[in-house]
């Protein structure tokens, strides 16, 4: 039900202290189908609101992982 419209990211070390973790940063334009039901939707819907605050991938203790809601249609 999720389609990924267009990408822009590029990888960056990150030195932790003790090792380097390899990342990415930019941004990505999620599109949802149109004939995706409401449910769906809605569900789609709460994960991005909720994403600011999980973040996404690894290590989002240490600060990494930041997710930011650029746009919502």
């Amino acid at each position: 039900h999720v389609t990924l419209r267009e990408a822009r990211v590029v990888t960056r070390p990150v030195w932790d202290g003790r090792a380097r973790i390899w990342g990415f940063v930019g941004w990505a334009e999620f599109g949802i189908r149109r004939d995706s039901p409401a449910e769906v939707r809605q569900a789609l819907a709460v994960l991005c609101a909720f994403a600011p605050y999980a973040g996404a991938g690894r290590r989002t203790t240490h600060g990494l992982g930041l997710v930011r809601l650029l746009h919502a249609a």
